[in-house]
């Protein structure tokens, strides 16, 4: 009997899910509301007011403290006029920035850092060499504070859309008949030490990683990547770029033992699924319907 093929959606069919999903997006940010943006906008005022504190608002940037406590520098580039990137700051100073104590020498490259890139609209004080106003302070805590909830809660919502997402396809599978086991060692080398009816968590399968991987019943190997997109725009990049691109990877080094799949919401362009599916050769599955992958993953009856 030859394999299952994987359900194809027709160009309508694409479009009217990927309404439905803008729907469920939008619904979901609607229903966030500002409870969580609140409370980081509170806690990062608390420890922003704590550096300015300690830095005697930001007059005396004595590397000491960030040296102690490196924890201080996911607050301190928010202080540059514009914010850096943990990234970027770390390219800036030339060191990794452990988590336990920097280096004297690299906490005073962040404090030159600061020195030469402190943003001059929210501490206009330090260019004029005095202490600010209480009504300066309080803008510049608020504001930097702001800036700071914003990027957290953005990086909140990617992290537990795609834990979400993760989850379902689990439960999903768990409820098939399959059964959990541990990850195969870092890289999958051969299909065989995935026992079929058994799935597991992140692996590598020929060199990149896929979220899922569900040894099917018959033998194949299915490669979930879960990927959540919030404009058409970013859906090029999470499905033609990186699933497409290792579907790709996947198939030159298993071939047809191999069915790529990308479980997604969020907003995608109807060109950017078309060509997921029909050229570059993925199963989609849309996290608020399920059921095709159910369908597809279920033994023989």
């Amino acid at each position: 009997m030859p394999p299952r093929p994987t359900p194809v959606w027709t160009e309508e069919g694409l479009g009217e899910a990927a309404v439905r999903a803008t729907e469920v997006f939008v619904d979901r940010r609607l229903e966030e509301g500002s409870r969580d943006y609140a409370e980081l906008v509170e806690s990062a005022r608390d420890r922003v007011r704590e550096l300015l504190r300690l830095t005697d608002d930001l007059r005396s940037l004595d590397p000491a403290v960030w040296a102690e406590d490196p924890s201080w520098l996911d607050e301190v580039r928010y202080l540059l006029g514009p914010p850096v990137s943990a990234d970027d700051l770390r390219t800036i100073v030339s060191d990794r920035l452990g988590t336990r104590r920097l280096p004297i020498g690299v906490a005073e490259r962040v404090a030159a850092a600061v020195h030469r890139s402190l943003d001059p609209y929210r501490f206009a004080w330090k260019a004029l060499g005095r202490a600010p106003t209480e009504e300066e302070r309080v803008r510049a805590v608020d504001w930097t504070a702001g800036l700071i909830a914003v990027e957290r809660l953005r990086t909140r919502r990617r992290n537990e859309e795609a834990r979400e997402q993760e989850e379902a396809v689990k439960s999903l599978v768990e409820s098939a008949g399959y059964e959990r086991v541990p990850r195969p060692g870092q890289e999958l080398q051969v299909l065989d030490e995935l026992a079929r009816m058994t799935f597991t968590d992140e692996t590598k399968i020929a060199g990149t990683k896929a979220d899922v991987i569900v040894r099917l019943f018959d033998g194949r190997l299915l490669a979930v990547e879960c990927k959540a997109s919030n404009s058409a725009v970013n859906s090029i990049k999470r499905l033609n770029r990186e699933v497409g691109g290792k579907a790709d990877q996947w198939r030159r080094a298993y071939g047809r033992q191999i069915v790529p799949c990308a479980v997604i919401s969020g907003v995608f362009d109807v060109a950017t699924l078309s060509k997921a599916q029909n050229e570059q050769g993925v199963f989609l599955v849309w996290q608020h319907d399920l059921s095709p992958l159910r369908a597809f993953v279920l033994p023989e009856s």
